[in-house]
């Protein structure tokens, strides 16, 4: 904090990640561990997206692609649209994770979500942005035009 003297933190970490919470009556510990940290979960799979020409290609790549956990809203040239998460994530929850040692999501069992009924997908960063529109924030170029136009990128062609 500014204006104070310097604080000492204690960091303890153990194989399963870093101590956040210790529970000695209970005999319990929580730990928590970062994927970037496993190996495995990082590579240069986002570029193999270069060369997907469909929506059904580019959902496809997504359990294999190494990077933090990103939001995807993807559309062709067919009208069709698609939302998942690029990034590994590991089938479990517990220990096996933390250690890296838990199987990846693949191609079968990965969140997605294609051609929706409604023929729209929205992000929570575009509802969000909306939310905060007001005159200030349209005078400062930021009051949701970005998340309008988005919106209106992913939505599928009106068949009339």
């Amino acid at each position: 904090m500014h204006g104070t003297q310097p604080q000492v933190l204690e960091v303890k970490s153990a194989p399963a990640g870093v101590l956040l919470r210790a529970d000695e009556g209970q005999h319990s510990c929580w730990f928590g561990s970062w994927l970037a940290q496993n190996p495995a979960a990082t590579n240069l799979g986002l570029m193999a997206l270069e060369r997907a020409t469909s929506v059904t290609e580019a959902l496809a790549l997504a359990p294999a692609v190494g990077i933090p956990h990103q939001n995807v809203v993807i559309g062709d040239a067919q009208g069709h649209i698609g939302w998942t998460i690029y990034g590994r994530i590991p089938e479990d929850t517990g220990p096996t994770r933390a250690r890296g040692t838990a199987p990846w999501t693949t191609a079968a069992d990965h969140p997605r979500i294609v051609d929706p009924p409604l023929g729209r997908i929205w992000t929570s960063q575009c509802a969000r942005g909306l939310r905060r529109s007001s005159a200030a924030t349209h005078r400062r170029g930021r009051g949701g035009a970005g998340c309008a136009i988005r919106s209106r990128g992913a939505r599928r062609p009106d068949p009339r």
